[in-house]
């Protein structure tokens, strides 16, 4: 899939940048920036990549292991030491803005909340948990992420709910 006037190519350098985690201060042509000329489908399925981006990379970090061998982002327990690209502190690092953050956490929040497939994440007392016993490995994260990922009508499903 191309685009005459480059927004392809200016999305995939945004993706690039949120796979190193680096925050966005200057630039103001991110992919929803851009999205005014794509199709409303179009917007919604790169704001839906750019998400998944950030899950993926946060999934990364959080299976991460020191030289001993033990996880460096998340205790024994699985509670995330690590801020998620879903909150306030976290977003910013994942190059994501305010209403994609707070849409993310309302998935996470729904996602949480089902028991098929047994969710990767949940919330209890405040904190945000990594599910490390159906989960123990990347590769397993992963394809959980894969089955429940945002697509399109996810986006736009949970970027119309107004915060709770």
């Amino acid at each position: 899939m191309t685009y005459s006037n480059g927004i392809l190519k200016h999305y995939e350098e945004h993706k690039d940048e949120i796979l190193t985690a680096r925050v966005l201060r200057k630039a103001r042509g991110r992919a929803a920036d851009v999205s005014r000329s794509l199709t409303r489908t179009g917007a919604a399925q790169a704001t839906a990549e750019l998400l998944n981006e950030a899950v993926n990379k946060l999934i990364g970090y959080l299976y991460e292991v020191d030289s001993d061998g033990v996880r460096a982002n998340v205790d024994v327990d699985g509670r995330i030491e690590i801020p998620c690209p879903w909150g306030s502190v976290g977003r910013p690092r994942y190059a994501l803005r305010r209403t994609e953050g707070d849409s993310l956490r309302r998935y996470m929040q729904f996602l949480a909340a089902q028991r098929r497939p047994t969710p990767l994440f949940t919330f209890d007392n405040g904190r945000w948990w990594l599910n490390v016993f159906d989960y123990p490995d990347r590769d397993k994260a992963l394809q959980y992420w894969r089955i429940v990922a945002v697509d399109a009508s996810i986006w736009r499903r949970f970027s119309t709910q107004t915060a709770s």
